[in-house]
């Protein structure tokens, strides 16, 4: 049961708290449980990799690693933004999938909508030439 269903968001905003300070609250608990749960993973790994391949590629690794943090961060912030927009569990279970098929490269829709207002604008037509 959420927050909302149980009432214990009812008693949260009703302490001095503003609504900011509860939304940036979760944000940094939810993003520290990314890092603490992904960090000791890249340790492990980087160690079986030591340990079969003889070393790893430190610069490669970390920029890896990097920019796997910043990706399930972005995420993290942006299902934590969805999350507070709207009421339903349903409402943004659909904002997140919706959103996650619309960019990516399996489905191809954002690259579809964007070639085509490309070839509208610089070609004067919406048809698409390869």
């Amino acid at each position: 049961m959420g927050e909302r269903e149980s009432g214990t968001l009812k008693l949260r905003l009703g302490l001095p708290a503003t609504k900011r300070d509860v939304l940036l609250a979760k944000l940094v608990s939810r993003l520290s449980l990314v890092v603490v749960t992904l960090l000791p993973l890249f340790v492990v790994l980087g160690v079986l990799m030591s340990s079969v391949y003889g070393g790893i590629p430190l610069v490669a690794f970390g920029l890896t690693a990097g920019w796997l943090l910043f990706y399930t961060s972005v995420w993290t912030t942006f299902v934590v933004g969805v999350s507070a927009a709207f009421t339903s569990p349903f409402r943004v279970l659909a904002a997140i999938c919706g959103t996650y098929l619309f960019f990516s490269p399996v489905t191809r829709i954002w690259d579809m909508v964007v070639m085509c207002l490309f070839s509208l604008v610089f070609a004067g037509s919406l048809t698409i030439h390869h």
